[in-house]
């Protein structure tokens, strides 16, 4: 499907964007547009190179007041877990953010994918968009963009738990996906 390869060359083009974060930074990565949170946390006490068993308050949302401490990590539960297991068979933040973005690729795939399903053509404002070059790799946002689509395409396929269920998935990955759940009307009428 041409939406697939487009998006394949749309998330090359993220990953060669932020590649020049993979040499020696020396205060250029804001300048050059490739400072990424994957890399930046990585080395930051944050539990991402430990290659032990964590305890999960340190992979959620965990602060001594306006500082993070003792290895806390600023994302919700399952973005922590999924941070943490990308880093288990890595040493060093360039190989960590190489393989994060192996990773998180299939699921900017899945969405163009599935989004493709939903509108067709359409799908390419999705899987061409600058924004994705910009930002598919500047931290773990593919994996909430995923369930969040996933939850839109359960419900376009009126498989309404999975659709729950999705953007609860969403909602452990970012908070944003709580923000499309409303409240049925109990008059069975639609709104």
């Amino acid at each position: 499907m041409a939406v697939l390869g487009i998006a394949a060359a749309t998330l090359i083009g993220g990953f060669l964007f932020k590649s020049p974060c993979l040499h020696d930074w020396h205060g250029q990565q804001f300048s050059a547009g490739c400072y990424n949170d994957i890399q930046f946390l990585y080395p930051q006490r944050r539990h991402l190179r430990a290659h032990l068993p964590v305890h999960p308050r340190k992979l959620t949302y965990n602060s001594g007041g306006d500082a993070l401490v003792g290895g806390a990590f600023e994302y919700p539960v399952l973005t922590g877990v999924f941070a943490w297991f990308a880093g288990l068979p890595i040493h060093g933040a360039n190989h960590y953010f190489v393989w994060s973005a192996i990773l998180l690729a299939p699921f900017g795939l899945l969405t163009a994918w599935l989004l493709a399903r939903m509108t067709g053509w359409r799908a390419l404002y999705f899987a061409a968009a600058p924004s994705v070059v910009l930002y598919a790799f500047h931290n773990w946002d593919l994996l909430v963009v995923a369930a969040t689509v996933g939850a839109f395409y359960a419900w376009w396929r009126q498989r309404y738990l999975w659709a729950a269920f999705l953007l609860g998935v969403g909602a452990c990955l970012k908070l944003y996906p709580l923000f499309f759940l409303r409240r049925s009307s109990s008059s069975g009428s639609r709104e």
